[in-house]
């Protein structure tokens, strides 16, 4: 014999009532995993990506083409459109790294005054 509410029967859980573990390490392996093994070697890419970053290997890159292409005289009269587009990211670019290393300059200056301060201001109530 069923009890009378027995289609009724929630399911209460109180925090820490159930499984608590969690795993919590990042995955920072999906991007190369997603790599194609037509494209490349996903442990090769990795590597190298440990020792110079995308975004610093194509800066390199940039920096010795426009050096070689201001070099050429046909390419250095400014009539290749491709080559100022290359000299206008490059430059936009640049401007954003300067920035941001400029900004991260401040505020280590600002950090620095304030822990000199303190420092100070510990010195001078130690000393009395």
């Amino acid at each position: 014999m069923f009890p009378v509410f027995w289609c009724w029967a929630p399911q209460i859980k109180f925090p820490w009532s159930g499984n608590v573990l969690q795993d919590i390490d990042p995955d920072v392996n999906w991007f190369f995993n997603a790599i194609k093994p037509s494209a490349g070697h996903a442990e090769i890419e990795q590597r190298a990506f440990e020792i110079a970053s995308y975004g610093k290997q194509l800066g390199l890159i940039t920096e010795v083409l426009i050096e070689l292409a201001e070099q050429n005289p046909v390419m250095n009269s400014g009539s290749c459109q491709a080559l100022n587009a290359l000299r206008q990211i490059h430059n936009q670019i640049t401007k954003v790294r300067e920035e941001i290393h400029g900004h991260e300059l401040r505020e280590a200056e600002f950090h620095l005054a304030n822990l000199q301060e303190k420092l100070e201001t510990r010195r001078v109530i130690s000393s009395k």
